[in-house]
């Protein structure tokens, strides 16, 4: 704890499958696809996966393709880009009317258990504290529909723009 009785800020590692730097990167287990961006963003927004291990603190990574081996005695971590991404969410969610609001301005926020089970967490102390970073974000594609129609979601498009060729991506 700090002085102000605050938990100290964290940093996403490097390997971080949340930053914007580390987007469509080569892996040789596909870490990097916005597949698998998809499938990790979808269980965290919808509570399924009720936090993300940081595969760079995790033993058992070497399991599911880290191409590291992590050292013995390292602390298990969450995942700071996910924690982030998360408590952007909150805020997005507590500056809104009401949930049906929240939803329309960002139909691949949050869903109602997610919000539940993420504002459990972090009423209890149980979200680790992260350091607001722009270079943490989803990649554009994840939060536009099929057609490349939804919020311009600047922030997190890999090179600024929201454009219906990324917007594709979602189709694959």
């Amino acid at each position: 704890m700090t002085q102000r009785g605050q938990a100290p800020r964290i940093n996403p590692c490097s390997t971080c499958p949340w930053l914007r730097s580390n987007f469509r990167k080569r892996h040789a287990s596909g870490w990097y696809t916005l597949r698998n961006l998809r499938r990790l963003w979808n269980g965290l927004r919808s509570g399924k996966a009720p936090g993300m291990v940081c595969h760079a603190t995790d033993p058992e990574s070497q399991f599911y393709g880290s191409e590291k081996l992590v050292m013995p005695g390292t602390k298990l971590l969450e995942c700071i880009g996910a924690t982030l991404l998360i408590q952007r969410e909150l805020v997005e969610l507590g500056k809104a009317k009401d949930f049906r609001a929240y939803r329309r301005s960002r139909p691949f926020g949050l869903t109602i258990p997610g919000a539940g089970m993420w504002m459990e967490r972090a009423l209890f102390g149980h979200v680790p504290v992260a350091a607001p970073t722009s270079d943490v974000c989803l990649p554009g594609p994840i939060t536009k529909s099929k057609s490349g129609r939804g919020p311009n979601n600047k922030e997190c498009s890999e090179n600024g723009n929201s454009s219906r060729e990324e917007g594709r991506d979602l189709e694959g």
